[in-house]
């Protein structure tokens, strides 16, 4: 059975939003009525902004087939370190170390290697070094010192799962001549694992780990 999650098409990015919060820590989760924890970011870190980026697509990457389709590597994996989170391209990218325990599709001839994907946690200095003076007025980034060192802005397309030091993941990857093996469909190639459950986003999307992998393989023989 392969698992489909229909969502609008439309065209390129359309809207960028700035969300400012407190200090939060941003494994606090909710709970639906079945118990069930709606939030899956696994990260301690104190988020001290949240930027999303909304994305509608001309390619519908919420269907497993098309997901699968258009990726050259698909792999199960775990991320051995964060690198970087930079600017680039309009939005950030973290970029990060990862080891493969499993390939479900593809051939990849290290056990570790270097990837790019869509979103990360964002130093303060990161974040400001592109505003404009009135650009960072407007937002009303009058951080402490404290938090201008510790925290973090959160930076992430439509709810997607961020990569974490230390987790593991499906990630659905196609190599980029400018960067190397990097997520397709942005937030949609990142499958956070979760025991015996796969998170397709940060809030949303909790499979079955086997139905998912299973989904993975028969999509490459329809």
């Amino acid at each position: 059975m392969v698992i489909k999650r229909m969502l609008s098409a439309a065209f390129v990015i359309l809207l960028f939003c700035t969300v400012l919060t407190g200090c939060s820590n941003s494994s606090s989760s909710s709970q639906d009525q079945l118990g069930l924890h709606l939030s899956s970011d696994p990260s301690d870190k104190t988020v001290i902004s949240t930027v999303t980026r909304r994305m509608n697509w001309v390619v519908d990457y919420s269907d497993m087939e098309v997901l699968v389709r258009d990726s050259d590597l698909i792999v199960i994996a775990s991320v051995q370190s964060i690198d970087s989170v930079v600017a680039e391209n309009g939005f950030y990218n973290t970029h990060a170390t990862i080891r493969i325990s499993d390939t479900l599709k593809g051939q990849s001839s290290d056990s570790e290697i270097s990837i790019a994907a869509t979103g990360g946690y964002v130093s303060y200095e990161e974040y400001v070094k592109n505003l404009q003076p009135e650009e960072m007025e407007k937002q009303g980034l009058d951080w402490t010192e404290e938090e201008k060192q510790n925290g973090v802005i959160k930076a992430q397309t439509d709810q997607q799962n961020l990569l974490q030091e230390g987790e593991q993941y499906i990630l659905c990857l196609r190599e980029s001549e400018e960067l190397g093996y990097v997520t397709v469909g942005s937030y949609h190639g990142i499958m956070r694992m979760d025991g015996d459950k796969v998170w397709r986003k940060e809030n949303a999307g909790i499979f079955d780990k086997e139905a998912i992998i299973q989904s993975i393989r028969e999509a490459q023989e329809s």
